[in-house]
């Protein structure tokens, strides 16, 4: 067990010295490289290949050309929220509520009055 893990150490230093070794032998082109590529892989930025690839799936997914994986996931939690300070509609009586049409508003508090006739002819 002492030689594999030996050998081990050994391999871990020879990659190590062979990056140093390269990394001098390129000067600072390596150094360029990395820093003007690190928004691709750093966790706080938007340009981050996870983030972008997520928010391309998302809106794929959602049959949307914009937005981002945030904004599609806050649109579809809070659909159907009324919109603050909207008043009813005088005609509808329905509230606006954000991405939700009139029609599946008023599907929606059709399959409610069928539900609560069910519940309560029980």
């Amino acid at each position: 067990m002492a030689s594999v893990l030996k050998m081990e150490v050994i391999a871990v230093a020879g990659i190590a010295l062979a990056i140093i070794y390269l990394t001098k032998k390129a000067g600072g082109a390596v150094v360029d490289t990395v820093a003007e590529n690190i928004k691709y892989v750093d966790p706080t930025s938007s340009d981050n290949l996870a983030y972008q690839g997520a928010s391309s799936i998302a809106r794929w997914l959602a049959g949307r050309e914009d937005g981002t994986l945030g904004d599609i996931w806050y649109d579809y939690v809070h659909k159907g929220e009324p919109i603050p300070g909207a008043r009813p509609d005088p005609a509808t009586g329905l509230i606006p509520a954000y991405n939700l049409t009139v029609e599946e508003q008023q599907a929606n508090l059709k399959a409610i009055r069928q539900l609560e006739a069910g519940y309560h002819g029980m």
